[in-house]
């Protein structure tokens, strides 16, 4: 076999040359990995941030300041009143506040201390206070209670408040000097929130009240550069109460199940009852005439935005006597009200109490009409149930809207 080949020998050359191809294969697939890492560790050039980072770096939309532009007493407001009750006279010049809780303490003293209708010595306050309807409110936005110190009543009412508004603070209650001394005590906590948020708007509106004096303050709402967007959404929830020339009263929430924000744009009256029933017969001529009451894609919407804290004391009422039968050495000691109010593009909140102490011896795009309280104008809010507001205010100045610098 001097001529013949190995057969061994010929054989190896063939089963080396696959583990040889492998090598190769696996050194390539090592750089490709190697390479991958390399880039994904390698930082996004300046200039061209990468995509996914693009859509983190958002700007926060602009938002209404959070400090509040008034909180004190009354007695450092010019040009602002507080009212205790809707009836109330309106001072010419002056914006006016009325929150329910005042009347609710007062009825509430009338159902567990007396039993029986108060014959007020301040016939025509006393009467009102009596007669004002109370709103509707969901049981856990409000708190009531009335009794004799003697018997507890502050203990009850701190444990009824730590038990529904437990982050709410209880004001310092202490008893009048005499026998028998009692309280009334009420408080309420309310919220709007939109179900669409409303754009804040970066400009200052200048608002001007009825002297003429103009001021630079913060707003919300729809503005120039909104218009053809928000058709089915913040645009879509604001419902067209009527609107009369200048005049218009708007719903910001038609789209919210118990309470509503009613903004509107009116001549001035004498009180804010006479105001809401201008309100409900302008919204019944309108309801009846089929007005359209739908945004147009083009309005422009815009409201002062609020957030203020005032407490008052109804000196109206201190030392005023209690005229029913077998009452008649009982009489008002002092009575108290704190209202905070914000609102703004997310919605509106309202949070009040109020206490009296007593002695013997609370898409179908409609016309492009703008909407622009920028001067005096009215609102509201109020239970959809049955319509009854529980905080109104009558704005005829810009003294606690938040100004803009």
């Amino acid at each position: 076999m001097a001529g013949g080949a190995n057969p061994e020998s010929s054989s190896t050359p063939g089963r080396a040359r696959p583990w040889r191809f492998t090598l190769v294969l696996l050194g390539l697939v090592l750089v490709l990995v190697i390479a991958n890492i390399a880039a994904r560790m390698r930082p996004p050039r300046p200039n061209r941030p990468a995509r996914s980072q693009a859509r983190v770096v958002e700007k926060a939309p602009p938002e209404a300041p959070a400090k509040l532009s008034f909180t004190g007493s009354s007695d450092k407001l010019t040009n602002t009143v507080v009212l205790p009750t809707l009836e109330t006279t309106i001072p010419a010049g002056k914006s006016a506040i009325w929150c329910a809780t005042l009347a609710m303490a007062w009825q509430e003293m009338e159902k567990t201390i007396y039993k029986q209708r108060i014959d007020f010595e301040d016939g025509k306050l006393g009467r009102e206070l009596s007669d004002t309807p109370l709103p509707a409110l969901a049981p856990a936005a409000y708190y009531v209670a009335a009794g004799y110190f003697e018997d507890g009543i502050m203990d009850r009412i701190r444990r009824g408040m730590a038990a529904k508004f437990p982050v709410a603070t209880v004001p310092n209650i202490d008893p009048p000097p005499g026998p028998r001394a009692s309280v009334a005590f009420a408080y309420l906590e309310a919220s709007v929130l939109f179900k669409h948020q409303f754009r804040h708007n970066p400009e200052a509106l200048s608002f001007v009240d009825s002297e003429g004096r103009r001021t630079p303050v913060h707003a919300f709402g729809i503005r120039e550069k909104d218009k053809n967007r928000g058709v089915d959404s913040y645009r879509a929830q604001v419902e067209i109460l009527f609107r009369q020339g200048s005049t218009f009263g708007l719903d910001m929430s038609k789209q919210t199940e118990t309470y509503q924000v009613v903004v509107a744009r009116l001549d001035r009256k004498e009180s804010l009852k006479t105001m809401l029933a201008e309100m409900h017969k302008r919204t019944i001529e309108a309801r009846l005439k089929k007005a359209r009451n739908v945004l147009g894609d083009e309005s422009v919407l815009l409201v002062p935005a609020m957030n203020w804290r005032v407490e008052h004391e109804f000196t109206e009422l201190r030392d005023k006597h209690v005229l029913n039968p077998g009452f008649e050495k009982d009489f008002v000691y002092r009575a108290l009200q704190m209202i905070q109010f914000r609102l703004n593009r997310k919605g509106a909140e309202v949070k009040s109490y109020a206490h009296s102490e007593w002695m013997t011896n609370g898409h179908d795009a409609g016309p492009n009409a703008n909407f622009i309280c920028d001067g005096p104008f009215l609102i509201y809010l109020r239970t959809r149930a049955d319509g009854r507001p529980f905080f109104a205010m009558w704005v005829d100045n810009a003294e606690v809207l938040q100004r803009h610098d």
